[in-house]
Protein backbone atom coordinates (compact mmCIF):
# COMPACT_ATOMS: atom_id res chain seq x y z
CA UNK A 1 0.00 0.00 0.00
CA UNK A 2 2.03 3.41 -1.19
CA UNK A 3 1.33 6.38 0.83
CA UNK A 4 -2.18 8.31 -0.33
CA UNK A 5 -0.48 11.08 -1.93
CA UNK A 6 -3.56 12.54 -4.30
CA UNK A 7 -5.29 14.49 -1.19
CA UNK A 8 -4.52 18.37 -1.66
CA UNK A 9 -0.90 18.92 -0.17
CA UNK A 10 -1.73 21.88 1.09
CA UNK A 11 -4.66 21.52 3.18
CA UNK A 12 -3.34 22.28 7.07
CA UNK A 13 -6.59 23.35 8.44
CA UNK A 14 -6.73 22.33 11.78
CA UNK A 15 -3.94 24.67 14.24
CA UNK A 16 -3.68 23.61 18.01
CA UNK A 17 -0.62 25.51 17.92
CA UNK A 18 1.99 25.47 20.98
CA UNK A 19 0.34 24.69 24.00
CA UNK A 20 1.15 27.06 27.04
CA UNK A 21 0.24 25.36 30.53
CA UNK A 22 -2.93 27.08 30.60
CA UNK A 23 -4.26 25.73 27.70
CA UNK A 24 -2.83 22.60 28.06
CA UNK A 25 -5.41 22.02 30.62
CA UNK A 26 -8.21 21.88 28.24
CA UNK A 27 -6.69 19.37 27.03
CA UNK A 28 -8.28 15.88 28.44
CA UNK A 29 -5.79 15.40 30.50
CA UNK A 30 -4.19 18.23 32.73
CA UNK A 31 -1.21 19.56 32.57
CA UNK A 32 -0.23 17.74 36.03
CA UNK A 33 -1.79 14.41 34.93
CA UNK A 34 0.59 14.41 31.88
CA UNK A 35 3.80 15.42 34.00
CA UNK A 36 2.80 12.27 36.09
CA UNK A 37 2.12 10.48 33.13
CA UNK A 38 5.52 11.06 31.34
CA UNK A 39 7.49 10.56 34.57
CA UNK A 40 5.34 6.97 35.28
CA UNK A 41 6.45 6.20 31.83
CA UNK A 42 9.63 7.13 31.45
CA UNK A 43 11.17 5.60 34.73
CA UNK A 44 9.63 2.43 33.14
CA UNK A 45 10.48 1.99 29.45
CA UNK A 46 13.33 2.52 27.27
CA UNK A 47 10.69 2.66 23.77
CA UNK A 48 7.65 4.26 24.12
CA UNK A 49 4.63 3.83 21.79
CA UNK A 50 1.62 6.17 21.66
CA UNK A 51 -0.87 5.23 19.49
CA UNK A 52 -4.44 6.61 18.83
CA UNK A 53 -7.64 4.91 18.67
CA UNK A 54 -8.92 7.61 16.09
CA UNK A 55 -6.55 9.93 13.29
CA UNK A 56 -7.24 13.52 12.48
CA UNK A 57 -8.46 14.21 16.11
CA UNK A 58 -6.88 17.61 17.69
CA UNK A 59 -7.57 15.99 21.02
CA UNK A 60 -5.84 13.07 20.25
CA UNK A 61 -2.88 14.92 18.64
CA UNK A 62 -2.99 17.41 21.33
CA UNK A 63 -2.15 15.16 23.90
CA UNK A 64 0.15 13.01 22.12
CA UNK A 65 1.99 16.05 21.55
CA UNK A 66 2.43 17.24 24.98
CA UNK A 67 3.44 13.76 26.64
CA UNK A 68 6.20 14.02 23.66
CA UNK A 69 7.45 17.49 24.78
CA UNK A 70 7.51 16.46 28.08
CA UNK A 71 8.88 12.50 27.38
CA UNK A 72 11.70 14.95 25.40
CA UNK A 73 12.29 17.87 27.53
CA UNK A 74 12.17 16.17 30.85
CA UNK A 75 13.00 12.34 30.26
CA UNK A 76 15.65 12.70 27.75
CA UNK A 77 14.14 11.07 24.85
CA UNK A 78 14.95 11.82 21.18
CA UNK A 79 13.06 10.07 18.84
CA UNK A 80 10.09 10.17 17.63
CA UNK A 81 9.35 6.88 15.31
CA UNK A 82 6.29 7.69 12.57
CA UNK A 83 4.37 5.64 10.69
CA UNK A 84 5.31 5.81 7.27
CA UNK A 85 8.26 5.43 5.04
CA UNK A 86 11.40 5.71 5.75
CA UNK A 87 12.18 8.01 3.42
CA UNK A 88 9.35 10.29 4.29
CA UNK A 89 10.67 10.24 7.59
CA UNK A 90 14.35 10.95 6.41
CA UNK A 91 12.99 13.83 4.85
CA UNK A 92 11.45 14.86 8.13
CA UNK A 93 14.22 14.08 9.89
CA UNK A 94 16.40 16.62 7.27
CA UNK A 95 14.11 19.65 7.97
CA UNK A 96 13.95 19.26 12.08
CA UNK A 97 17.94 19.26 11.82
CA UNK A 98 17.98 22.48 9.94
CA UNK A 99 16.90 21.90 6.33
CA UNK A 100 15.68 24.49 4.00
CA UNK A 101 11.49 24.55 3.29
CA UNK A 102 9.09 24.93 5.58
CA UNK A 103 7.45 22.14 7.84
CA UNK A 104 4.14 22.19 5.39
CA UNK A 105 6.84 21.43 2.31
CA UNK A 106 8.99 18.73 4.64
CA UNK A 107 5.45 16.55 4.78
CA UNK A 108 4.74 16.95 1.02
CA UNK A 109 4.09 12.94 0.15
CA UNK A 110 4.04 12.05 3.67
CA UNK A 111 1.09 9.73 4.34
CA UNK A 112 -2.04 12.12 5.06
CA UNK A 113 -2.64 11.90 8.75
CA UNK A 114 0.81 13.26 9.08
CA UNK A 115 -0.12 16.18 6.63
CA UNK A 116 -1.73 18.41 9.30
CA UNK A 117 -1.73 21.42 11.25
CA UNK A 118 -0.75 19.86 14.14
CA UNK A 119 2.11 17.55 12.47
CA UNK A 120 3.63 20.68 10.98
CA UNK A 121 3.98 22.23 14.66
CA UNK A 122 5.37 19.41 16.07
CA UNK A 123 8.25 19.40 13.38
CA UNK A 124 8.63 23.31 14.15
CA UNK A 125 8.73 22.19 18.05
CA UNK A 126 11.28 19.40 17.45
CA UNK A 127 13.54 22.06 15.27
CA UNK A 128 13.35 24.53 17.60
CA UNK A 129 14.54 22.45 20.50
CA UNK A 130 17.03 21.13 18.00
CA UNK A 131 18.46 24.75 17.58
CA UNK A 132 18.53 24.95 21.47
CA UNK A 133 20.44 21.56 22.12
CA UNK A 134 22.62 20.94 18.42
CA UNK A 135 24.75 18.10 20.14
CA UNK A 136 21.54 16.39 21.80
CA UNK A 137 19.59 16.99 18.71
CA UNK A 138 15.86 14.92 18.80
CA UNK A 139 15.63 12.44 15.44
CA UNK A 140 12.53 11.43 13.32
CA UNK A 141 12.69 7.60 11.56
CA UNK A 142 10.13 6.04 9.78
CA UNK A 143 8.33 2.71 10.53
CA UNK A 144 5.78 0.99 8.44
CA UNK A 145 4.91 -1.95 10.35
CA UNK A 146 2.89 -4.27 7.33
CA UNK A 147 5.92 -2.91 5.09
CA UNK A 148 8.79 -2.73 7.34
CA UNK A 149 11.93 -3.33 5.93
CA UNK A 150 15.20 -4.31 7.59
CA UNK A 151 17.01 -0.53 7.06
CA UNK A 152 14.00 0.82 9.14
CA UNK A 153 14.47 -1.68 11.47
CA UNK A 154 18.79 -0.63 11.40
CA UNK A 155 17.77 2.66 11.81
CA UNK A 156 15.69 2.91 14.84
CA UNK A 157 18.27 0.02 16.43
CA UNK A 158 21.73 1.85 15.40
CA UNK A 159 19.80 5.21 17.07
CA UNK A 160 19.23 3.42 20.38
CA UNK A 161 22.53 1.57 20.89
CA UNK A 162 24.10 5.11 20.05
CA UNK A 163 22.11 7.27 22.33
CA UNK A 164 20.83 4.91 25.39
CA UNK A 165 21.75 5.45 29.02
CA UNK A 166 24.65 3.10 30.25
CA UNK A 167 26.65 2.40 27.10
CA UNK A 168 25.53 0.96 23.96
CA UNK A 169 22.20 1.06 24.31
CA UNK A 170 21.58 -2.47 23.80
CA UNK A 171 18.59 -3.81 26.30
CA UNK A 172 19.84 -6.65 28.47
CA UNK A 173 18.81 -9.95 26.73
CA UNK A 174 18.73 -8.56 23.67
CA UNK A 175 21.36 -10.34 20.64
CA UNK A 176 22.67 -6.90 19.38
CA UNK A 177 23.65 -8.47 16.26
CA UNK A 178 20.05 -9.25 15.32
CA UNK A 179 17.12 -7.09 13.91
CA UNK A 180 13.69 -7.59 15.13
CA UNK A 181 12.48 -8.43 11.52
CA UNK A 182 14.36 -11.65 11.51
Amino acid sequence: MENDTAAPQGSFASRIGALDPQQADALPLSAATLDELAERIATTATVIGIGESTRFSRETFGVRDQLFHRLVRRHGFRALAIQDSAGVAARLDRYVQGGKGSAESALDGAWRPWRTAEMAATLEWIRAFNRDHPHDPGRIFGVKPVQAQPEDYDAVLDHVRESAPGGGGVPPGADPDRSPHG
